[in-house]
């Protein structure tokens, strides 16, 4: 059906002969939907294994410098995890302690000396802690991470225990 319009040109209306998608358009269409969806969720899981490597450093940072001021004050300390939730540093005449972030939480793993509720001592005398300690961070999306508290004394993050 046409019609004409004030210029005098033709002027097609759309009744039920207009034109509708194509079913190779709407299958390209959620094809390409279909892959932003992946791309997207990709992106997050990427984000979200990386969040439990983010708290490793930033725990590893903040026991950088718990250990450089019992150095300088030659004060012992000791650390234990708190329901998974903070690690605490108690210097016998107070304390301070680190709080999980981003969904993230703490646990010790076993070793071989001591019990896992059992704090680890420092002794700044010899730069060392007693027992050794591996601390699991986790992440909201299951990822883990690790920091490696060595006898000697050294941190060290890992990907694996």
């Amino acid at each position: 059906m046409t019609g004409y319009g004030g210029s005098g040109a033709p002027v097609r209306k759309r009744g039920r002969g207009g034109r509708a998608f194509t079913l190779v358009e709407l299958m390209i269409t959620l094809a390409l939907l279909g892959l932003l969806g992946t791309a997207v969720g990709l992106g997050v899981g990427a984000l979200t294994r990386q969040t439990a490597r983010r708290e490793a450093e930033r725990a590893m940072h903040w026991l950088y410098g718990v250990l450089l001021r019992a150095d300088r004050m030659g004060r012992q300390f000791s650390l234990r995890v708190q329901g998974g939730t903070a690690l605490v540093v108690d210097w016998g005449t107070g304390g301070e302690r680190l709080e999980a972030s981003g969904g993230c939480s703490f646990s010790r793993l076993g070793s071989a000396t001591g019990r896992a509720g059992d704090p680890i001592v420092y002794s700044p005398v010899w730069g060392t802690f007693t027992p050794a300690l591996t601390l699991q961070v986790r992440g909201p999306g299951g990822d883990t991470f690790f920091l490696l508290l060595s006898g000697q004394g050294k941190l060290r993050l890992s990907g694996s225990p």
